[in-house]
């Protein structure tokens, strides 16, 4: 398989193995299938590694959360540390590296999110 390169206009070089693609769509359509509920969100964490300005997205894994009745994101902190603990132990020189959702727009719930 080949890896998707592009250059962003920070300067940063972007690597995202197709891997995080698969498990993306993976996510998102069991979520949707169980759920019953075609504008299902997901969100997840993704896993790589920095050299100077390139950034390879390897990996990555779903993030539990709930949406509160203030309509703000609860996630599920155990689980998350539990995760990247698995992950560490198999994939030692994978980081967390950013996050992932799904949808059409981001909202202030995404944007919490990207602030913790």
């Amino acid at each position: 398989m080949t890896e998707e390169s592009r250059e962003s206009t920070s300067g940063l070089e972007f690597k995202l193995h197709p891997l995080v693609l698969i498990n993306m769509s993976d996510h998102y359509t069991r979520t949707k299938v169980n759920t019953g509920n075609p504008a299902t969100k997901v969100m997840g964490i993704l896993l790589g590694s920095q050299a100077g300005r390139t950034v390879d997205i390897s990996n990555s894994f779903e993030m539990k959360y709930e949406l509160t009745a203030e309509g703000g994101v609860q996630i599920d902190s155990a689980f998350l540390l539990k995760k990247q603990e698995q992950y560490k132990q198999v994939f030692s020189k994978l980081d967390v590296v950013g996050w992932y959702t799904t949808g059409q727009e981001l909202g202030p719930q995404e944007m919490e999110v990207n602030k913790l």
